[in-house]
Protein backbone atom coordinates (compact mmCIF):
# COMPACT_ATOMS: atom_id res chain seq x y z
CA UNK A 1 0.00 0.00 0.00
CA UNK A 2 2.74 2.47 0.90
CA UNK A 3 4.60 1.60 -2.29
CA UNK A 4 1.55 2.76 -4.25
CA UNK A 5 1.64 6.05 -2.32
CA UNK A 6 5.32 6.38 -3.30
CA UNK A 7 4.52 5.68 -6.96
CA UNK A 8 1.60 8.13 -7.12
CA UNK A 9 3.54 10.79 -5.22
CA UNK A 10 6.53 10.40 -7.55
CA UNK A 11 4.23 10.86 -10.55
CA UNK A 12 2.96 14.11 -9.04
CA UNK A 13 6.52 15.26 -8.23
CA UNK A 14 7.57 14.60 -11.83
CA UNK A 15 4.59 16.60 -13.09
CA UNK A 16 5.37 19.51 -10.75
CA UNK A 17 9.05 19.50 -11.74
CA UNK A 18 8.15 19.39 -15.44
CA UNK A 19 5.92 22.44 -15.01
CA UNK A 20 8.67 24.26 -13.13
CA UNK A 21 11.21 23.49 -15.84
CA UNK A 22 8.79 24.63 -18.55
CA UNK A 23 8.36 27.94 -16.70
CA UNK A 24 12.16 28.29 -16.31
CA UNK A 25 11.95 28.23 -12.52
CA UNK A 26 14.93 27.21 -10.46
CA UNK A 27 14.90 23.64 -9.20
CA UNK A 28 15.77 23.43 -5.51
CA UNK A 29 17.56 20.55 -3.80
CA UNK A 30 14.30 19.28 -2.31
CA UNK A 31 12.64 18.93 -5.74
CA UNK A 32 13.31 15.24 -6.34
CA UNK A 33 11.40 11.98 -6.23
CA UNK A 34 10.86 10.11 -3.00
CA UNK A 35 11.21 6.54 -1.82
CA UNK A 36 9.56 4.24 0.69
CA UNK A 37 11.96 5.16 3.49
CA UNK A 38 11.22 8.87 3.13
CA UNK A 39 7.45 8.33 2.97
CA UNK A 40 7.71 6.27 6.17
CA UNK A 41 9.62 9.16 7.77
CA UNK A 42 6.99 11.63 6.54
CA UNK A 43 4.17 9.53 8.00
CA UNK A 44 6.18 9.21 11.20
CA UNK A 45 6.42 13.00 11.48
CA UNK A 46 2.67 13.30 11.01
CA UNK A 47 2.09 10.63 13.65
CA UNK A 48 4.53 12.28 16.07
CA UNK A 49 2.89 15.65 15.52
CA UNK A 50 -0.53 14.21 16.29
CA UNK A 51 0.70 12.32 19.32
CA UNK A 52 2.07 15.50 20.93
CA UNK A 53 -1.00 17.55 19.94
CA UNK A 54 1.07 19.78 17.68
CA UNK A 55 -0.84 18.96 14.50
CA UNK A 56 -2.28 22.51 14.35
CA UNK A 57 1.07 24.22 14.94
CA UNK A 58 2.60 25.94 11.91
CA UNK A 59 5.54 24.12 10.35
CA UNK A 60 7.67 27.25 10.71
CA UNK A 61 7.36 26.94 14.49
CA UNK A 62 8.02 23.19 14.50
CA UNK A 63 11.24 23.59 12.50
CA UNK A 64 12.32 26.81 14.28
CA UNK A 65 16.00 26.80 15.34
CA UNK A 66 15.28 28.51 18.66
CA UNK A 67 11.94 27.18 19.91
CA UNK A 68 11.37 24.28 17.52
CA UNK A 69 11.75 20.61 18.27
CA UNK A 70 15.05 19.10 17.11
CA UNK A 71 13.29 15.88 16.16
CA UNK A 72 11.62 17.47 13.11
CA UNK A 73 14.84 19.01 11.81
CA UNK A 74 16.73 15.75 12.27
CA UNK A 75 14.25 13.80 10.11
CA UNK A 76 14.00 16.15 7.10
CA UNK A 77 14.10 19.81 6.18
CA UNK A 78 10.98 21.93 6.48
CA UNK A 79 11.00 22.75 2.76
CA UNK A 80 11.14 19.04 1.86
CA UNK A 81 8.30 18.28 4.30
CA UNK A 82 6.10 21.01 2.80
CA UNK A 83 6.95 19.90 -0.75
CA UNK A 84 6.04 16.27 0.04
CA UNK A 85 2.84 17.38 1.75
CA UNK A 86 1.85 19.30 -1.39
CA UNK A 87 2.73 16.41 -3.72
CA UNK A 88 1.41 13.51 -1.62
CA UNK A 89 -1.05 11.46 -3.70
CA UNK A 90 -3.02 8.30 -3.04
CA UNK A 91 -4.25 7.76 -6.61
CA UNK A 92 -3.86 9.10 -10.13
CA UNK A 93 -6.40 11.76 -11.04
CA UNK A 94 -6.79 10.51 -14.62
CA UNK A 95 -7.89 7.08 -13.36
CA UNK A 96 -10.78 8.42 -11.30
CA UNK A 97 -14.32 7.87 -12.44
CA UNK A 98 -15.96 10.84 -14.18
CA UNK A 99 -18.95 10.52 -11.84
CA UNK A 100 -16.74 10.80 -8.75
CA UNK A 101 -17.08 14.42 -7.71
CA UNK A 102 -15.02 14.22 -4.53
Amino acid sequence: MRQKIVDYTNKQIEDVCAIMMAEDKIMQTYHHTTDLLEINAFIGLLYYSGQWKSNHVDTIELWNNVNGINFYRSVMSRSRFVFLANCLRFDIRENRSKEDRL
